[in-house]
């Protein structure tokens, strides 16, 4: 194991000592406009994968575009669960970005999991020990009524991949957050899905937690 990934695993088990709150971006649509998505936010997940079982074809530009502005990119992905090789897709978004250190978010969302828990339970593992494998880390999206449709149970295998819970009822607050799998407390929380922003619609994402060491924020690429 390198240092680099020895100082990530740190970050990720200092997560609920508190991280500057801030708000951040998902685009699944290529970016419009880099420049004016600077002005508001100052970082960005990036849709990297579609469940059809394909790199997202405008993820490099997208990353180019926002780093070029100085929104820090990082990932997320709708897995093709029923494509299986879980490592092949993980090992495919890498690949399209010439193997950059960026984080990767997984949605556990939708009609795209099947209907056995063990199964889907197996899948979502090897995709965060595949993310593990380049050398960085992974976080989970999801809520409490899906993961209990698609997962089941706590997983303490993903005790490293913190959550972002889904509840879009436009407000910037965790207190709502009901913990649900390994998960006492929330990551972040995404509260808006279809906010007109720089000419396109945007998710919005609300991080839960203060931190004063700024550690998931720097690991994010935000320097608050």
């Amino acid at each position: 194991m390198n240092s680099a990934f020895i100082i990530l695993l740190l970050a990720a088990s200092s997560l609920l000592v508190s991280c500057k709150h801030f708000t951040f971006l998902e685009i699944s649509e290529k970016v419009v406009d880099a420049s004016c998505i600077q002005k508001s936010y100052p970082a960005a997940l990036v849709r990297g994968y579609v469940s059809t079982g394909m790199v997202d074809p405008n993820l490099k530009a997208n990353i180019a575009a926002l780093t070029a502005a100085k929104v820090a990119a990082n990932i997320y992905m709708n897995p093709c669960v029923k494509c299986g090789n879980a490592s092949g897709q993980i090992d495919a978004i890498f690949k399209a970005i010439d193997n950059a250190q960026k984080v990767v978010g997984i949605y556990v969302f939708g009609d795209q999991w099947g209907t056995d828990k063990q199964a889907n339970k197996k899948f979502l593992i090897e995709l965060v020990m595949s993310i593990m494998s380049h050398s960085t880390l992974s976080f989970i999206i999801t809520n409490k009524y899906q993961w209990e449709n698609i997962i089941g149970e706590a997983v303490m295998d993903l005790i490293l991949s913190p959550v972002i819970y889904v509840n879009i009822d436009h407000k910037a607050t965790c207190d709502d957050y009901d913990p649900f799998g390994c998960w006492t407390e929330a990551f972040a929380k995404k509260y808006e899905s279809d906010k007109q922003l720089c000419k396109q619609k945007v998710g919005v994402i609300y991080m839960c937690r203060d931190d004063p060491n700024g550690m998931w924020g720097r690991l994010m690429g935000v320097h608050a």
